[in-house]
């Protein structure tokens, strides 16, 4: 059984949560809804065409190679971001299809407003919205 997880809200208030009530909270709370939005790639050909202006082919190859499954996140119709966590250093790649760099803070602002001051780790938002190709 997973732990629950502990939330931070506003100043020194907090909120305990299950991982399994999160997204209903995340969409109640927050008004953001993610569901359908994640995606784990396996394959750097899935990422030509929306990224081909930023990385070659053999670019993306060799990072999923290396370092495993590359998120794919849709915003909307025009704004998709790459997310994949080197387990090594624990730092995250963070890159739009405009070929514009995000920090992990950057990252979840754009996701939601929120999300960040909230304590949610993008870990947990892939858990339980990613939808598989």
């Amino acid at each position: 059984m997973r732990e629950p997880l502990v939330l931070e809200l506003i100043g020194d208030m907090k909120v305990i949560i299950s991982e399994s009530k999160l997204k209903t909270f995340i969409k109640n709370n927050l008004n953001i809804d993610l569901t359908g939005k994640i995606e784990e790639i396996t394959s750097a050909y899935r990422l030509l065409n929306d990224f081909d202006i930023c990385f070659s082919y053999h670019y993306l190859r060799e990072k999923l190679n290396k370092y495993g499954p590359i998120y794919l996140i849709t915003l909307n119709d025009k704004i998709k971001i790459l997310y994949q966590l080197n387990m090594d250093s624990r730092q995250a790649f963070i890159v739009s299809n405009g070929c514009d760099y995000y920090d992990e803070r950057e990252f979840m602002e754009l996701l939601g407003d929120g999300l960040y001051d909230l304590g949610v780790k993008f870990e947990q938002l892939k858990d339980i919205y990613l939808t598989y190709e």
